[in-house]
This record gives structure tokens, sequence and C-alpha cells, in this order.
């Protein structure tokens, strides 16, 4: 279930949908993308999507060292989000 993102969380999220929508992609695709050169930073930008629900990851089948990341759709998450709501 996705939660709230914040606003700096957000704005990583939305680069990212902008550029892969539901496609997969590697972690050095969006490090390069979100101009994350720090590892320790880019770790957490991916750490946070994960652990609120916006993105999931799968093993690469030519790699099963490296991983395959994938966003939720906005629409959805919000829809998540509006329905834990009481």
């Amino acid at each position: 279930m996705a939660n709230v993102l914040p606003k700096w969380l957000m704005k990583r999220y939305s680069k990212l949908w902008d550029k892969f929508k539901e496609k997969g992609f590697a972690y050095c695709q969006a490090s390069e993308l979100l101009n994350e050169n720090n590892e320790k930073r880019m770790n957490v930008i991916i750490s946070s999507l994960r652990k609120e629900g916006w993105l999931r990851s799968e093993k690469n089948s030519e790699d099963r060292r490296k991983k395959i990341y994938y966003l939720k759709p906005p629409e959805d998450a919000i829809k998540e989000i509006a329905g834990g709501r009481k």
C-alpha cells in the first residue's frame, strides 16, 4: 500500500516517472537521471520509494546481482492512499 510522499521524494519520483513510466530501469539509470552521484543518497531515495509503496524491484534475469526497478503509477498510489484513510 502506498503512503503519501514527502516533497523531496515526490520530486524524484516525478522525474523517474516522466522518463520511465511503467518500464523497468536500472539503479545506474535512475542515478544518472536524478544526477545523484552520492551512492548513500541514491540508496536512501530507492529505499524510501520502496518503503512508501511507490516502487518495487525484481532480480535482473541477465545478472542476478542487479535489480530492475518499477514505479507504481501515480493514479494507483493515490487510490491506495485515499482508500486507506478514514
